[in-house]
């Protein structure tokens, strides 16, 4: 607070891009939080993750801050590096806190009586490697259809080569050899 009275700057960024908002929420101070809002911090700014005070509120599991947050008019869909938004975050905590899920589906839109989405007990880093998977085969099917095609178009190419013209002579043949008995090309 006395930095607040010294006019400190409330936006400004450390060297992992976070500004006082999010490193208060990453620990969990709604107090300072909620001092810093009313200061007017801005509430949607990304640190070097691309991770917003919300994003982090989120992790940390901190229900109260969530909804100050989003009272304070933090937006649940913008997307941290990873491609993630708060809710994303809420569900890969496994639906620890069904009340900061609930708050961000009705944010973010979604009917808030509805249950929240249960994810499938699955290892950490399992859909990443079957959505990599998954383009992997399809860019190998691509790939051989590409190469399908070429070898199609290839055969049609000789084929329409071979059979509308006439077929040609070896150039050998056509050659008159100046020390040969016959002065015709041989055909």
């Amino acid at each position: 607070m006395l930095l607040l009275e010294c006019n400190a700057k409330l936006n400004k960024k450390d060297h992992y891009g976070n500004t006082p908002l999010i490193l208060v929420c990453l620990r969990g101070n709604l107090e300072m939080a909620s001092t810093l809002l009313q200061s007017k911090a801005l509430v949607n700014v990304a640190n070097l993750q691309g991770n917003t005070a919300l994003h982090e509120a989120v992790r940390g599991g901190h229900q109260a801050l969530v909804e100050l947050l989003l009272r304070a008019g933090a937006s649940p869909s913008l997307r941290n590096k990873r491609q993630r938004t708060p809710l994303d975050c809420a569900y890969e905590l496994g639906g620890k806190n069904t009340e900061t899920l609930r708050a961000l589906q009705k944010a973010s839109g979604l009917s808030p009586e509805a249950e929240p989405i249960k994810l499938l007990s699955v290892p950490k880093g399992a859909l990443a490697h079957s959505l990599v998977q998954r383009l992997k085969l399809q860019d190998n099917s691509n790939c051989r259809k590409d190469k399908l095609a070429q070898s199609i178009g290839r055969m049609q190419h000789m084929r329409k080569n071979s059979f509308g013209s006439p077929p040609r002579s070896p150039p050998f043949l056509n050659q008159v050899h100046s020390n040969s008995p016959f002065k015709k090309p041989l055909r």
